[in-house]
């Protein structure tokens, strides 16, 4: 009996989660991911056109809900520091629960893909944010960039959710600290 398409469409895709979180986009090679799939080259091909079309199916849903979480956070309009490191702690703890492989491909794997400008865009609109607090585009955009690299290196560091959670609260409050003192 053949397997189903979504059998091996499901195959495919979760041999690419494994590919892109070794190798990152860049590294990761339709050989390897024929060996981890067990799917021949022409079956790949039939459901995929190429490598960032199976980095699109993987992330794009993840990433667009990263990017409507974090709209959400940087508009909301909290009472302080505490509000204001809750709110930003749950979003990435949430994210992080949800799939841990997916949150370090999007913001340490992806460099090379069209997608990675959905990474890019997050850092950029962290970055508008941070300059109405700080009145320095150079220096909001270094912050950004600097905050979203050290969540990355704690979903790294912590494979236990309560772990990332209780560092990422941690991380946060200092950094909300500091911006807004």
């Amino acid at each position: 009996m053949r397997p189903k398409k979504d059998e091996v469409r499901r195959k495919i895709l979760e041999a690419a989660e494994i590919q892109f979180l070794k190798e990152g986009f860049r590294g990761a090679g339709m050989r390897e991911l024929v060996r981890l799939s067990g799917v021949s080259y022409g079956n790949i091909y039939k459901y995929f056109n190429h490598k960032e079309d199976i980095l699109n199916t993987l992330m794009k849903p993840f990433a667009d809900m990263l990017i409507e979480g974090f709209a959400e956070i940087t508009s909301h309009k909290e009472n302080g520091e505490e509000d204001a490191t809750e709110i930003i702690t749950k979003g990435l703890f949430r994210l992080y629960e949800k799939n841990r492989n997916l949150f370090l491909i999007f913001f340490l794997h992806m460099k090379g893909s069209q997608l990675d400008r959905k990474r890019v865009m997050l850092i950029d609109k962290l970055a508008i944010h941070i300059a109405h607090l700080i009145n320095d585009d150079g220096l909001s955009r270094i912050l950004a960039r600097n905050f979203f690299s050290t969540i990355a290196e704690l979903a790294l560091q912590n494979e236990d959710p309560q772990s990332f959670k209780k560092a990422v609260t941690e991380f946060v409050s200092y950094h909300i600290r500091g911006c807004c003192s």
